[in-house]
């Protein structure tokens, strides 16, 4: 007794197939790739335009004004205020997911032909290299501020320390 896949399911299975089948031939292991004709689900139909996943220029600048406004009364409202505002902004310029955020280190912000750079491992367990300051300033100016405010130098320098510590409460 066999229970049935669905479609999803099985065209997952096959582009694994189809990949090793097209590193094979590209390798000349195989003459041929007998993969080439089998069908795939391949890119979902047309363009998703009812979905917006980023925000409106306006929707980010509330939400900047937002993270500006954060009440920095005491020393917990302060270590509050500075790691949001370091989460929001540093996550969204850079796109990453949470798990990435909170995997990574300062250590993984490295420095390569004059940019800065950050190392991640990513969904699926792959690794990523993303440009800091690739588009915009903003994750840069954001990793900046949250290491100064955290007592460090602005620019990385091989600290291992998590980029995103947890939240602890401050005792006076």
């Amino acid at each position: 007794n066999f229970n049935a896949v669905n479609a999803q399911t099985a065209d997952q299975y096959m582009n694994v197939i189809r990949s090793y089948m097209r590193y094979l031939a590209a390798k000349n292991t195989l003459s041929y790739n007998p993969a080439v004709h089998v069908p795939s689900l391949g890119v979902k139909a047309g363009f998703a335009a009812d979905i917006i996943k980023s925000f409106t220029q306006q929707q980010w600048h509330d939400v900047n004004q937002t993270l500006d406004a954060l009440p920095e009364n005491t020393p917990g409202q302060r270590n509050r205020a500075q790691r949001l505002r370091f989460c929001i902004r540093f996550a969204y310029a850079m796109g990453l997911r949470i798990n990435e955020h909170t995997g990574g280190y300062h250590d993984h912000v490295i420095l390569r032909r004059g940019e800065w750079y950050l190392k991640i491992v990513g969904k699926g367990k792959r690794a990523r290299t993303l440009g800091l300051n690739t588009v915009d300033p903003i994750a840069m100016n954001a990793l900046m501020a949250y290491r100064k405010f955290l007592g460090l130098s602005e620019l990385p320098n091989n600290e291992h320390i998590p980029l995103l510590p947890s939240l602890k409460p401050v005792v006076n």
